[in-house]
């Protein structure tokens, strides 16, 4: 008989065993899922004994299915709330339909929790969300990524990976598929982002990497996002755990910004350099930004530092996009490389919120969990 209960201390080794053994999760080992364990449940600031790790499936003590529990804390009107993210919701075969809702069932029915999000890209699942009370939010702002090619000899991989080849179907896709190329080789010959830095070099601004945050990175994220009805607590707990807590610091590099004159921070970057094995070819993408007032020299002080570090670890691709009108502007005028993007976000509140008469201004962002522990 198959029955579903909380996870323990004690599933956590046959735990990571079936999870790095399924197919969704073939990139990983036993050791990448302990390791994500103790980044959900560990060093978590908001992790308290009142919330589950999650819930399996279990028939003769054999793991059938997991949905992980990841708490968070976010601010609702100013106000400090529980929420949770649902975190590798898989379900053996054998076991799916009725039993993987239970799992989201136990999932939903958490009462001390306020917001409920769900991070996925499957449209089988999104439907299911819906279903379930979910709303999308669509993350970048503005559905396009901006790119920086920094090895054209590379040109086989930055072709898949801006998605200029493609599966060819008829002619007419074929056809398709040559102007596309051909757009992106003249965009190619075109980009010159040394003589772009160069035209903004300003000494009033150092950027550098850094390896903890102070009260200044929670502070300047709340004088950014001061519109912001709904959004995760950036405090300095928060923000360490998310940039650095179990973290290679090959894979996420966090950037700093200070003014010269007074060492104050103007603003910060997050970027995770990615791959799916350690044998592939990296792309390095921009995972978080907060920059002062719209300060451009700010941000190309750190899109330098990033453009190094990215060029140090022979990486081909840098991935930029924008949170506001202006910065969008920006990065159109002159990156002229880039491509269509969604990473889809689910939000519910639970029925003890209560809704205001106007929409609140909800403002997720694409490092809020599990996309921003969930990247080993």
């Amino acid at each position: 008989m198959i029955e579903i209960r909380e996870v323990s201390e004690n599933d956590l080794n046959s735990l990571s065993d079936f999870l790095s053994f399924q197919p969704p999760f073939s990139h990983t080992t036993k050791d990448i899922w302990m390791r994500r364990f103790n980044t959900w449940w560990v060093t978590n600031p908001a992790n308290n004994s009142q919330f589950p790790m999650g819930w399996v499936l279990v028939e003769r003590e054999k793991i059938l299915g997991f949905l992980g529990n990841v708490p968070l804390k976010f601010l609702i009107y100013g106000e400090d709330k529980n929420a949770a993210a649902a975190v590798a919701w898989y379900v053996d075969p054998t076991a799916r339909g009725i039993y993987s809702l239970r799992l989201l069932n136990e999932f939903l029915k958490q009462d001390n929790v306020s917001l409920f999000l769900f991070n996925t890209d499957s449209e089988e699942l999104m439907r299911l969300l819906y279903k379930f009370g979910f709303k999308e939010y669509i993350l970048p702002k503005f559905k396009k990524i901006y790119c920086l090619v920094l090895e054209k000899r590379k040109l086989l991989f930055l072709l898949k990976e801006l998605s200029v080849i493609k599966r060819i179907h008829n002619f007419t896709s074929f056809v398709t598929m040559l102007i596309s190329t051909q757009k992106f080789l003249k965009e190619l010959l075109f980009q010159n982002f040394t003589n772009f830095l160069d035209s903004f070099q300003s000494e009033e601004y150092t950027s550098s990497l850094c390896s903890s945050c102070d009260d200044s990175y929670s502070n300047l994220w709340v004088v950014s996002n001061h519109q912001c009805d709904i959004k995760m607590m950036r405090n300095i707990g928060t923000l360490n755990w998310i940039y650095f807590s179990s973290i290679n610091p090959s894979e996420r590099i966090v950037i700093q910004c200070r003014r010269t004159r007074d060492d104050s921070l103007a603003g910060y970057a997050v970027f995770d350099i990615l791959r799916q094995k350690p044998s592939d070819t990296a792309v390095m993408k921009l995972m978080d930004m907060c920059i002062e007032d719209y300060n451009f020299d700010a941000l190309t002080s750190l899109l330098e530092v990033a453009l190094n570090i990215a060029k140090k670890n022979r990486v081909p691709l840098l991935e930029l996009w924008a949170r506001d009108e202006k910065t969008e502007e920006f990065l159109k005028t002159h990156f002229p490389i880039s491509k269509p993007a969604q990473h889809h976000n689910f939000i519910k509140f639970s029925d003890a919120v209560q809704q205001r008469s106007i929409p609140p201004v909800i403002c997720p962002s694409i490092i809020d969990p599990p996309r921003g522990i969930d990247h080993f």
